[in-house]
């Protein structure tokens, strides 16, 4: 009997990859017509448009004669959609990018008629721990994954934590389109009979799934013929055209209990290439959005939607979504991974900065509104972290105040530049200062005056290569390194912080090494005090290296770097605060070398086996092998991606008590006891033919010059020495600033009391929005412990529901004034209405 083989049409669509937006957008006009064509005709019966709605979104705007047309193909099941927005990376976002596109991607197809949807990730480099509970929370049921299953089998049970969706592995990938190709039949058929033969060794039942298209292409022609032919012609197998949920139904039934379970993340490269070092393809990008998804998921929506639902002022919910778009745009794993052709890079840069541009108005417009609220030249911050917050508060004001400044600059003050009855002249155009000073014990959002006054003493003590304060204390050493102690807990490291600089012979998607490359380091010159004060203190270090121009090819074992040698100068500065356990850094250079990498060592007292780095939600325990040596896995056999010793993180990453946060730098690197840090890597294709650590094809050689990162960089990132989870998460936020303050301009204070009662500690407040029905305010909040967490909510307001992603109602029972339970390692949803 012959085995049952489900194919399904799609189109994979990458949004922006070897060709700019806008071009794929006139393939994906023609396309999309070629296949409505062939559904209306009856030549096929259903086709998936990837996963996602984006490319739905980017023809109806060209043509939105069209939507009608399209909503009844989704009615009546011949277009799939959704469930995302776009086809997303996973490990370079955060988990509100995850979580909000699968919110606009649901709520889109739904509109149009979509009502059950398949986690589809065909093309992911590896898969995020988290993907799960998304699912679970979103009514998902099944998911589609390729890229690091490994070896798996074809169904397997896909958990996180107390949440699972059952997993089905596109074993020979999403790519293959024989039927399309003008062979012979008999060909054709042997062609697929071996393909089919290499997909049913990891199957668990007789029934095989098997997609038909590839990137970027149409339907091909008299496709039910082609297969009725090709059938004659196949021994074990017989293809139907058929459908996901068909296939789902079967095979769920046909697997039973035998099936396996897996647990977190999906990274194995055994099989498929998950192309690590896109973590740290144009960390320029990487930086960007960071500093976005902060401004926006994390400043200007919880203000707006603050000011909105508890205070009644104006809603910019609509702008926010505008903003969230843009972001999920860029979020696309070919955007984000930084492996496309160097237009499209400088596209994603605008739409950074259009989002930076409507987040800073938002967050402007809302403090405006509040400022009215204030009396004039009084002061409030609002912290809008879930951390009670003491430290450092930067104060910007265009009144002289007895506090440390900081900084002066020109600018409009917000009472003039937001009013919309007044126009800025050139009298408005004012002197302002940045001051510190030290906020204590702000609540999580709530709204606290400050005292503007300095503080009477201080520890901090700075010295031209010493930093202390009451908890940290910083030496610096005649090579350049530093020696760390925090004085409360104990933890002293020695010999941290060395700049080096390696070869890199790679491409956009996968570092390659050149075979018997030293690490160059970076020469100390000098350091000296940048910053003396009782609030902050800081010191300028310099540093410089000779990095070889480039790379003179000459085949994968024998490249050498260039003798020629471009002098690179590094200005490092380090900040300490009053009171605070972490020790800041701003690191600025110029980029002049081609083809290298230039990292950050931490040298630690022991070898590293465990890693324990912010994920998209909570944190996640990697393990690593002090045996990895890169070079003895090299060159890559056939087919064959190396592993590489490589991590992603959001925020931060601990081993030993040594705990390195960062904005933007997503990639770590473990050998044997050294903790490494990416700070950039340049190359100038998108994909070689063969590297040393690939030996497959990964896309097309088409040259990206923008990817050698010739410009000037300014990095940010961070030390903390603590093994308390609680502390990093907390940290991690006041490092990149929860704290909003305002000067007061009206007659009197009328603020009204504002406070979100809940434990911070063990629980985490992903976001504070505005629902999509506009009527209250939503709340993700995730409990990253191993301990159940009680959680209290209710901000003022009448009722507290809890919801589901999507933001339906799943429980009526009013949560307002009462202790919720917060499972571990789970996330719970509520609803206020005020």
């Amino acid at each position: 009997m012959k085995k049952q083989v489900f194919a399904y049409l799609q189109t994979h669509w990458d949004r922006e990859w070897y060709k700019p937006f806008e071009e794929y957008r006139i393939r994906l006009v023609r396309v999309l017509e070629d296949i409505f064509n062939k559904l209306t005709a009856g030549q096929i019966n259903s086709f998936y448009l990837d996963g996602q709605t984006v490319a739905l979104i980017d023809y109806l705007e060209l043509y939105p004669e069209k939507e009608t047309f399209v909503k009844n193909l989704i009615k009546e099941k011949k277009l799939f959609i959704g469930p995302f927005y776009a086809l997303t990376d996973e490990f370079l976002v955060n988990g509100e990018s995850l979580a909000r596109n699968l919110l606009y991607g649901i709520k889109y197809s739904q509109k149009m008629g979509m009502s059950d949807f398949a986690g589809y990730l065909p093309d992911a480099f590896g898969h995020n721990a988290c993907m799960p509970m998304l699912f679970e929370l979103t009514d998902i049921k099944n998911a589609l994954v390729w890229r690091g299953a490994g070896h798996e089998k074809s169904e397997f049970l896909w958990k996180f934590n107390n949440y699972q969706v059952r997993a089905t592995l596109l074993v020979e990938g999403y790519f293959q389109d024989y039927l399309s190709k003008k062979t012979a039949a008999v060909r054709t058929a042997k062609n697929i009979e071996g393909f089919l033969d290499n997909i049913s060794k990891y199957n668990l039942t007789e029934n095989i799934l098997l997609p038909i298209g590839a990137d970027h292409l149409g339907c091909c022609d008299n496709l039910k013929q082609k297969i009725s032919y090709l059938n004659k012609y196949l021994k074990n197998y017989e293809i139907k055209l058929s459908t996901l949920e068909e296939y789902f139904n079967t095979v769920t039934a046909a697997c039973g209990e035998n099936i396996n379970t897996i647990e977190g993340e999906l990274r194995d490269n055994s099989r498929n290439s998950i192309l690590p070092s896109c973590f740290s393809s144009r960390v320029y990008l990487k930086q960007q959005n960071a500093s976005a998804m902060w401004n926006l998921g994390k400043i200007a929506e919880p203000l707006g939607a603050i000011c909105a639902c508890v205070f009644g002022e104006k809603s910019f919910h609509n702008e926010l979504q505008n903003a969230w778009h843009l972001l999920l745009q860029n979020h696309a794993h070919d955007s984000i991974c930084g492996c496309s052709l160097d237009s499209v890079h400088r596209e994603n840069e605008m739409r950074f900065e259009k989002i930076e541009q409507i987040s800073q108005s938002v967050l402007n417009e809302t403090l405006f509104a509040l400022e009215r609220k204030i009396k004039k030249d009084e002061f409030f911050a609002l912290n809008l972290s879930n951390f009670k917050y003491s430290g450092v508060i930067r104060l910007i004001s265009n009144k002289k105040l007895p506090l440390q400044k900081l900084r002066s600059f020109k600018a409009f003050p917000r009472s003039i530049s937001y009013d919309i009855h007044n126009i800025p002249v050139q009298e408005n155009y004012k002197t302002c200062y940045e001051y510190a000073l030290l906020g204590k014990d702000l609540k999580p959002f709530a709204l606290t005056p400050l005292q503007i006054t300095p503080p009477e003493k201080t520890a901090l003590k700075v010295l031209p290569n010493e930093l202390e304060n009451a908890i940290i204390r910083i030496k610096v050493n005649k090579n350049g390194s530093l020696d760390i102690k925090n004085k409360l807990n104990g933890l002293e490291f020695k010999n941290l912080h060395q700049i080096f600089d390696i070869a890199d012979v790679g491409d956009s998607y996968n570092f390659s090494p050149v075979m018997g490359d030293k690490p160059l380091k970076a020469q100390f010159i000098s350091s000296k005090i940048a910053q003396q004060g009782k609030v902050l203190c800081s010191l300028e270090l310099k540093y410089t290296l000779k990095i070889p121009a480039g790379v003179i090819a000459n085949g994968m074992k024998k490249s050498t770097r260039s003798k020629k040698l471009l002098k690179h100068d590094f200005k490092l500065v380090i900040e300490l605060a009053e009171n605070s356990p972490r020790l800041d850094f701003k690191l600025i250079f110029a980029n002049k070398a081609k083809n290298h990498m230039l990292k950050l060592n931490f040298p630690l007292p022991k070898d590293i086996t465990t890693t324990l780095s912010e994920d998209n939600f909570g944190a996640i325990k990697r393990a690593f092998s002090p045996e990895y040596e890169l070079e003895k896995l090299l060159p890559a056999p056939k087919n064959v991606e190396v592993s590489l010793n490589t991590g992603a993180l959001q925020r931060f990453v601990q081993t030993q008590g040594l705990c390195v946060l960062t904005k933007g730098l997503n990639e770590y690197e473990v050998y044997k006891n050294n903790l490494n840090i990416t700070l950039m890597r340049g190359f100038g294709e998108i994909a070689q033919k063969s590297l040393l650590t690939r030996n497959t094809a990964a896309g097309p050689p088409l040259p990206t010059p923008g990817g050698q990162c010739l410009r000037e960089f300014e990095q940010e990132y961070a030390l903390l020495l603590t093994e308390n989870i609680d502390e990093m998460f907390a940290q991690a936020d006041f490092f990149y600033n929860p704290v909003v303050t305002m000067q007061g301009f009206g007659k009197k204070t009328v603020l009204p009391d504002l406070n979100l009662h809940h434990q911070s500690e063990g629980v985490y407040v992903h976001s504070v929005k505005e629902a999509q029905s506009k009527d209250g305010l939503i709340i993700k909040i995730f409990n990253y412990n191993d301990v159940e967490k009680k959680i209290h909510i209710d901000f003022g307001a009448k009722e507290v529901l809890e919801t589901d992603l999507l933001e339906n109602i799943v429980n009526k029972k009013n949560l307002a004034d009462k202790a919720v339970a917060l499972p571990p390692q789970s996330i719970k949803v509520f609803k206020l209405i005020f």
